[in-house]
């Protein structure tokens, strides 16, 4: 049976470094009022350029992606968090899907694609140079595959850097409940529930994304 704890003492305390790895932009919305807690010593890494729903704009995959990054640099804004904060790593999210795509049509034992490597080595570099006390990152729940792509890169730097990994629920495959993980999580997990400034924050980092 899953329960929750409180988190560790330290983990907020002032001058404590954190490294956020996500997937997409967008992803550091639910998560915002965490990473406002984290203080000034903040990195934020992206892995894709955030192109993957460009079907539903009349823009082209390039265009799309700026703009979600432009998006993401606004959002941050209301965090504080100036622009040499924020990493873009820049890989289409389109290339990734057909990657992914071709490898679930393969059998037997496959070789991971070299794109995929090369992000985790973008965010291995990220991680050394930036060394910080805390890795946090989208948590490995089968629900979206560039989710757990980002999970895999920050797990590597983590174990490396001898960091502590903090998991950022989103959704599973097979339950959808969003922000939560699933009813047989035998793990215990951090709450952490929302100031009424932080819910203002966050409010206005979503109206950030037109």
């Amino acid at each position: 049976m899953t329960h929750v704890i409180p988190p560790p003492a330290e983990l907020f305390s002032a001058g404590r470094r954190h490294l956020v790895v996500l997937a997409h932009q967008d992803d550091e919305l639910p998560n915002a009022g965490t990473i406002s807690r984290m203080g000034t010593e903040v990195r934020v890494v992206w892995l894709t350029n955030g192109d993957g729903l460009v079907h539903e704009s009349e823009d082209t995959p390039e265009r799309y992606g700026e703009r979600r990054t432009d998006e993401s640099i606004e959002a941050c804004a209301h965090l504080g968090f100036d622009r040499d904060q924020l990493v873009f790593l820049g890989p289409s999210e389109l290339r990734i899907y057909s990657l992914l795509a071709a490898l679930s049509r393969r059998t037997g034992a496959v070789d991971v694609p070299p794109l995929f490597n090369e992000m985790g080595e973008q965010v291995r570099q990220e991680a050394l140079s930036f060394e910080p006390d805390v890795i946090w990152t989208m948590a490995y729940q089968g629900g979206h595959p560039e989710h757990d792509l980002a999970h895999l890169c920050a797990a590597s730097a983590a174990r490396e850097l001898s960091a502590p990994l903090y998991e950022l629920p989103a959704y599973e495959l097979t339950f959808l409940v969003p922000l939560r993980f699933p009813p047989w999580r035998r793990d215990a997990y951090h709450e952490i529930r929302l100031r009424d400034d932080e819910h203002a924050t966050l409010q206005a980092m979503f109206e950030s994304y037109p």
